[in-house]
């Protein structure tokens, strides 16, 4: 069923915390991408390994590309489906190729690059319909998730959102310090009673957070 959704937040660190924050963000983008590397290669040989015998005019990469891009992970307790190309390296990489008019041809694929998987870091990340952006000058960290039709759940479940969040409910949050991710959706909006419809807090965090709730429900 769709849910056309967005949401947006900011939050407030302490000087110590919001370094402590960032070093931790930073690092693990750089280990995704390192990751997303090794993951590419693997995609490349299983691709490779599938058409190896077959007529190479005849075979469908593309189609074999989109075959084994997802696959069953069974490292955990449980068998859960891991993306081979969470960022849309791997295809880039591997079909970098491109006709005279410029337009990527799906032959057979070649090895990814590692260079292609560098990331620059930089104080703004943008995924799917999803941004993070870094403000040192006034330690703050903004979320934001433009509206599309299950935009947050895409942006919370990808790599880069599932590390933002993990490295947000770590922080130690102080006094005078948090904030609050705010959205709506259009099911919420369909709502016509009396104070239906309007934006609503979604999740909380610090003192600030706990502040801006308990005003929302105060009146």
């Amino acid at each position: 069923m769709s849910c056309y959704e967005w949401e947006s937040g900011s939050f407030l660190l302490s000087v110590a915390e919001y370094s402590k924050f960032k070093k931790s963000f930073m690092s693990g983008v750089k280990t995704l991408y390192t990751s997303a590397y090794k993951d590419a290669v693997t995609l490349y040989n299983k691709i490779l390994a599938e058409g190896k015998g077959k007529r190479l005019k005849g075979t469908d990469w593309y189609n074999l590309y989109q075959k084994f891009r997802t696959v069953v992970d069974t490292t955990s307790h449980f068998s859960v489906e891991k993306e081979l190309d969470p960022f849309d390296l791997a295809i880039d990489s591997m079909f970098r190729k491109v006709d005279e008019n410029g337009r990527r041809i799906f032959g057979k694929p070649l090895k990814p690059r590692k260079g292609d998987f560098v990331i620059k870091i930089k104080n703004v990340f943008q995924f799917e319909e999803a941004s993070i952006n870094f403000s040192d000058k006034e330690r703050k960290v903004y979320w934001d998730v433009s509206e599309n039709n299950h935009a947050c759940d895409r942006a919370a479940e990808h790599p880069i959102g599932k590390l933002f969040f993990k490295c947000l409910g770590k922080v130690n949050w102080t006094r005078g310090t948090g904030g609050v991710i705010v959205g709506n959706d259009e099911y919420r909006q369909d709502d016509r009673e009396a104070g239906g419809g309007s934006n609503y807090i979604k999740q909380t965090y610090g003192p600030i957070g706990k502040e801006k709730n308990r005003l929302a429900f105060s009146f």
